[in-house]
């Protein structure tokens, strides 16, 4: 049994002050000095894209088309990049 007993770690009773850190962060678009909302653009799903008519194209084909993979996942990306921006726009007053 040790002597005395366990401290909390600071950060935890700074934690328990402040609140839940997932309100802290930035990309919720919930800070206060933030004016407007910012779309990310949806590198990962245009990856997933690229990677998925690779696979496609090798598992059909037997060989693997990377300029098709580039002629879809570009423009799959600006749409869904577009979606996201009009998503994300400012109600209307």
């Amino acid at each position: 049994m040790p002597a005395h007993p366990e401290k909390q770690h600071p950060f935890f009773v700074s934690r328990t002050l402040i609140g839940n850190t997932h309100d802290m962060h930035l990309d919720d678009h919930s800070h206060p000095l933030m004016t407007s909302q910012r779309s990310r653009f949806p590198l990962a799903e245009g990856v997933g894209v690229f990677l998925g008519v690779i696979a496609w194209d090798l598992l059909s084909e037997g060989t693997m088309e990377i300029t098709k993979a580039l002629l879809v996942s570009g423009p799959v990306s600006l749409l869904w990049f577009g979606f996201r921006c009009w998503k994300d726009r400012p109600p209307r007053q």
